[in-house]
């Protein structure tokens, strides 16, 4: 089936779409989850889906109503996703293992009626509900007295499945997506997405139905915390079988499921590439007709390497893109320098800026800030004050990330100008580590940085100043992150104790600075 984008119909929204490419796809298979070996087919999905949609009508829930989803990559973590898009719901992407501090913040902003979490986590979800004193109702995947099979036969609609008709609404003003990024503040925000939004930005996250009409695995590593998970729920299915898996997405695990299920393509960042082709156990890469990759820089090293275990004929594309757009700007074409993410899309305009004088740069391969805009760019959900503090005053955004350009028009990413760090596909923002940090009675000041590693990117080290008179060390600062704050937050490059940390002439900590002595002091 090839999807005709620009022939939809403005009346039609992401739940239409779904509806009518399942059915077409009836009897085939959907999903597989490669944990268990369950499959199921198209059909299943959508008639969960629809039933699940009908229980949100029952419930009371109306187009504009949102919920949250922090599920891992089970077959039913998609159908409350897919009854949503039917219903004109909002969703708001989780990370499965959000505690209770991290999920204070963001349903703050979000204000779900529905949560929908891992059985396990229940009492974290109940805590930061009961905390804020909201009215949010939780789903659980799992057993319990909140499952979703329990909440499925309470809310049962007397509606046929036959019957069923998708929800009407303005897409303009109904928000499909919620999802997490940084914001200028390192607070992390909520970017807002429409179905319009999502609709102009489908061409690369889309699989292309296969030469030969076999319809081949995708394999999905994405959760909903993700927008490229979003993407790979709704585009997958169209012309491949989604291929995702409910266990811990360990490197081995993924070589397992790659070589035994012989998937046709993917979408993933370097840092998750890197350590499959070093790991001890082969994975067979000939598989893949193509392998997209962006998020991080992506070094030669590792495009020589990947393309070395690929067949000839097989295409690794990079792109570029963020939250704030709602999706790619810049995609590779196969005849683009290699280490290029290629050119600007035409439906966007962008410029480099000097970050020392503010200026345009119209110089071929110097390097400034790029900031864009075009028809697709989104707004931070419930923040005005910071969606107005991330745009120019002509509407374009400003990114954080330095890039070139060359004299022939392809874009060259350098490095984050943002303190994001960067470990695997997950984004660490300091000041949310440092903060949990400087609850420890024995810390005077901490400044948290990172320092480079082959296979994950960067590392988490703290540099911590003791209160005088204080003992406190380095297990006890880490116990105290892993309490509060989810695995990828965690301190894997160490502690480093310091006398005092290192400022700037206007008395700020020099981040620059920290993360030189980082990387050569001793880590703990």
């Amino acid at each position: 089936m090839v999807v005709q984008w620009k022939r939809r119909c403005d009346s039609n929204h992401l739940g239409h779409f779904f509806v009518d490419y399942m059915r077409r796809r009836a009897n085939e298979i959907c999903q597989i989850d490669a944990a268990t070996g369950q499959e199921e087919t198209c059909a299943s999905v959508l008639s969960r889906s629809i039933r699940l949609a009908q229980c949100f009508r029952k419930f009371g829930l109306v187009p504009g109503d949102t919920i949250v989803i922090g599920g891992k990559n089970h077959l039913d973590v998609h159908i409350p996703f897919y009854a949503a898009m039917m219903n004109g719901l909002p969703v708001g992407g989780l990370d499965p293992a959000h505690k209770c501090n991290e999920l204070k913040h963001l349903f703050t902003l979000i204000k779900p009626k529905i949560a929908f979490c891992e059985y396990q986590m229940f009492e974290e979800y109940k805590n930061a509900i009961q905390e804020l004193n909201i009215s949010t109702n939780i789903v659980t995947f799992g057993g319990g007295e909140n499952s979703l099979v329990k909440f499925m036969e309470d809310h049962r609609a007397s509606q046929r499945e036959d019957e069923f008709q998708v929800a009407t609404f303005n897409t303009d003003e109904v928000y499909c997506w919620l999802v997490g990024t940084s914001g200028s503040t390192g607070q992390q925000k909520i970017v807002a997405l429409t179905h319009p939004h999502l609709f102009q930005m489908t061409e690369f996250y889309s699989y292309k139905e296969p030469k030969n009409g076999e319809r081949k695995t995708a394999l999905n590593s994405s959760t909903l915390l993700w927008i490229t998970g979003c993407f790979n729920a709704l585009l997958m299915p169209i012309n491949h079988v989604k291929l995702q898996s409910s266990a811990p997405v360990t490197t081995e695990h993924i070589i397992d499921i790659i070589n035994k299920y012989k998937p046709g393509g993917t979408l993933c960042t370097p840092t998750a590439l890197a350590p499959i082709l070093h790991h001890e156990k082969h994975c067979d890469l000939t598989c893949f007709d193509v392998i997209k990759t962006g998020g991080t820089k992506v070094h030669k090293e590792l495009l020589a390497n990947l393309k070395a275990r690929m067949r000839p004929d097989a295409v690794i594309q990079q792109g570029y893109g963020l939250s704030e757009t709602g999706g790619l700007v810049m995609e590779q074409r196969p005849e683009d320098p290699i280490e290029s993410v290629g050119t600007l899309d035409p439906k966007y305009e962008a410029k480099l800026i000097s970050p020392e004088t503010g200026k345009e740069i119209l110089e071929p391969n110097v390097t400034g800030e790029l900031i864009v805009r075009g028809p697709t760019m989104a707004c931070y959900y419930n923040d005005p004050e910071e969606t107005k503090n991330v745009f120019t005053e002509d509407g374009y955004l400003k990114t954080g990330d330095l890039f070139y350009k060359d004299e022939h028009g392809y874009y060259y990413f350098v490095e984050r100008l943002k303190m994001l760090l960067k470990y695997k596909s997950y984004q660490v923002i300091p000041p949310e580590v440092e903060e949990v940090i400087l609850k420890h009675p024995g810390v005077a000041d901490v400044c948290v940085t990172g320092v480079p590693h082959r296979d994950d990117g960067e590392h988490v080290v703290a540099c911590v100043v003791r209160r005088p008179g204080h003992r406190v060390t380095a297990n006890d600062i880490k116990e105290l992150v892993a309490k509060h704050l989810s695995s990828f937050k965690h301190l894997h490059g160490g502690v480093v104790f310091m006398d005092a940390l290192p400022t700037t002439v206007s008395g700020k900590v020099a981040r620059i600075e920290v993360k030189k002595l980082a990387l050569t002091a001793h880590k703990e």
